[in-house]
């Protein structure tokens, strides 16, 4: 790698434990002289990709083919319903017994990791399913404020 081109945006120390870690943050400059297939291309779209965020599905397409990927949130809705279980039965004696704190933490923990694999897993699926139809613009739904929405969510599953 080249470091003439790089310049520094920002140096900061973080810690992570018990240890302090620098995390510098690079931007390219920009290079004079560039040849012709260095050039930047002009952005032409070849089609368009929808995709529609729900509670039970993903739903992505255009308007010949849509695909619905299936969302693993009752998965994890039942683990986290299973914490909440332990720590109803055992209103008081959770806090203080080892073994069903370490129960109830790993079933959060199992729930939330469901969750962040999932997001992780739908981000891959929706740019493959957008390069099986040919694809290369993705257009989201409107996102904002949907955390306040969360509430709205049904509260069973099934």
């Amino acid at each position: 790698m080249q470091y003439k081109y790089l310049k520094i945006v920002e140096a900061k120390l973080v810690k992570r434990g018990k240890s302090w870690y620098l995390h510098i943050t690079f931007k390219k400059a920009k290079r004079e002289g560039l040849t012709v297939d260095e050039k930047k291309e002009e952005f032409k779209p070849t089609g368009v990709i929808a995709d529609n965020i729900n509670q039970d599905f993903i739903m992505v397409g255009n308007d010949k083919q849509t695909i619905e990927i299936p969302t693993r949130l009752d998965d994890a809705y039942h683990y986290m319903q299973e914490a909440q279980k332990l720590q109803r039965k055992y209103p008081y004696k959770w806090r203080y017994s080892k073994h069903i704190l370490n129960r109830i933490a790993h079933l959060f923990r199992k729930g939330r990791n469901i969750l962040v694999d999932f997001a992780k897993k739908a981000g891959k699926w929706i740019v493959e399913v957008t390069l099986l139809l040919k694809a290369n613009v993705i257009v989201l739904e409107k996102l904002t404020k949907m955390i306040y929405r969360v509430g709205d969510l049904r509260k069973t599953t099934g």
